[in-house]
């Protein structure tokens, strides 16, 4: 597998002009990225909005721009800045940075899961493992974005080529982790934020744990999503579970429960009815099994194995099922009071 690219974003530029020079540096990973995923979404978008996805830009442009620019306001701009530097119509990458909402819509499940434990200094260690299938050779696009702020680093974000959203990402302050929330029993809202760029947004205006903490749970996503923060200090961590753009419950860690786990269900009494059936049956009869409950019960004893340890824990490990498994693309161990990010990248194993 090739290097893994990293490129420098600067927050400070203008929205549509700041992915010009980074964009250059990674236009062929984009190009083949967006393809794929386009490919997905004309088999998932009503009919109506089908021509957002029309390649002749020009047309593109008249039919696409503003329904667009309604939608997606400032992620729309970035997208103007990526297309000039990769020369994919801006519109296009917009509908292909909605990937995470369109798989909401078709309840297309992965299995991400994350936990968080304190080191033998008391500093918060998020342990990540982020699970994607859509496409499903979305590991060999692994990008690593530094967004800067005045001059400085603001943080660091693990994601995938012409992806302007936030998945993964850890600052001098604080680290983070989305994942996939179950959709089929909530009500979804096209007014705010594809869910990605609305914790990108979250991301960029943070500058300590509090106020990423504040901005996650205020932020208007379109679809659901569940995410898990921490800081630099002992306590400083945080489970939030966004179910709607109005609802949001925030749990922190207690004496008792010192850790923090997450995976794809919603653990807050408030929110379990909205959790998907254990077992069901799609409409080609294909049948199919959650085992979000044995996932997050396992990175819960793996956070626990791995507490106390003063140096950074090695990444192998981690690499145990259920929470590791064939979908896996990265798994990450972030500490941001050291600001440490380390990770591998995997392909789809076992295919």
């Amino acid at each position: 597998m090739k290097s893994i690219p990293e490129i420098e974003v600067d927050l400070d530029a203008p929205a549509h002009e700041r992915w010009i020079r980074p964009g250059k540096k990674i236009a062929g990973r984009v190009h083949a990225l967006t393809e794929s995923v386009l490919a997905l979404c004309s088999e998932c978008l009503p009919s109506f909005l089908q021509p957002l996805l029309y390649k002749k830009a020009a047309f593109a442009s008249l039919v696409a721009d503003p329904v667009i620019r309604i939608f997606l306001g400032p992620l729309f701009e970035e997208c103007k800045g990526l297309g000039k530097a990769t020369g994919i119509p801006a519109q296009l990458l917009a509908v292909s940075n909605c990937a995470y909402d369109l798989s909401q819509l078709l309840y297309y499940p992965t299995a991400c899961s994350t936990g968080v434990f304190h080191d033998s200094d008391g500093r918060p260690v998020m342990v990540r493992f982020m699970d994607w299938c859509f496409p499903e050779d979305i590991a060999r696009y692994t990008t690593v974005v530094h967004y800067h702020n005045g001059g400085e680093l603001a943080y660091s974000s693990l994601g995938f080529a012409g992806f302007l959203g936030v998945v993964t990402a850890v600052g001098p302050a604080w680290a983070v982790a989305l994942n996939q929330a179950p959709s089929a029993h909530v009500k979804k809202s096209f007014a705010g934020h594809p869910a990605c760029y609305a914790m990108r947004m979250a991301c960029d205006e943070s500058g300590t744990f509090s106020e990423l903490r504040e901005n996650i749970l205020t932020a208007k996503p379109f679809t659901p999503f569940l995410s898990v923060i921490c800081g630099t200090q002992r306590g400083e961590m945080a489970r939030i579970e966004k179910p709607d753009q109005g609802t949001a419950t925030c749990v922190r860690p207690t004496k008792r429960r010192p850790r923090l786990a997450l995976s794809n269900h919603y653990v807050h009494r408030n929110h379990r009815s909205l959790n998907s059936e254990a077992e069901w049956t799609d409409e080609d009869g294909q049948e199919w099994m959650s085992d979000t409950h044995d996932r997050f019960c396992e990175v819960h004893r793996l956070a626990q194995e791995a507490e106390g340890f003063t140096r950074f824990p090695g990444l192998g490990r981690f690499e145990e099922e259920p929470v590791c498994n064939d979908y896996t693309v990265h798994l990450a161990l972030m500490r941001p009071a050291t600001g440490t990010l380390k990770f591998k990248n995997y392909g789809m194993r076992g295919r």
